[in-house]
């Protein structure tokens, strides 16, 4: 995403210097979260972790995001839903930093007996999906 919008706010022109062209903007925000996913997916097996992966989906995404959510409200004194949708797009940075450190675990076989790396990695993929839904839907309303 980076790279797409420095490639993007200096080489292409536009009458609205601001703001992007929504087609390609979409389609990078896709790719970009495609990719985060699919590394996330590759060689997992997290058979019968199910409820884990669960509780560690919902809990410290939620956690993080509520308390972001507070804070901007009384920092920033913003509405409820934006400081809610705030704290979700927060959330979503996470995998980004997560399942690369946890595939160097899994490489490097540190925790692959109980199958930490890939309980984490799991978790944080449906940690972003969770975080992008309900972002979305506070966007809406």
């Amino acid at each position: 995403m980076i790279f797409f919008g420095c490639f993007a706010r200096n080489i292409f022109e536009s009458s609205e210097p601001d703001v992007y062209y929504e087609p390609w903007a979409d389609w990078v925000r896709q790719v970009c979260l495609s990719t985060i996913l699919m590394m996330g997916g590759l060689e997992l097996s997290f058979a019968g972790k199910g409820l884990t992966v669960v509780l560690l989906t919902i809990g410290p995404q939620f956690g993080e995001a509520f308390m972001a959510a507070i804070c901007a409200k009384f920092i920033f004194d913003l509405p409820w839903l934006l400081s809610i949708a705030l704290g979700f797009c927060l959330g979503a940075v996470s995998p980004a930093i997560l399942v690369p450190s946890c595939m160097a675990l899994h490489n490097e076989n540190y925790g692959t007996k109980k199958g930490i790396p890939t309980t984490l990695i799991a978790a944080s993929s449906f940690d972003d999906i969770a975080a992008i839904t309900i972002f979305g839907v506070c966007m809406t309303m």
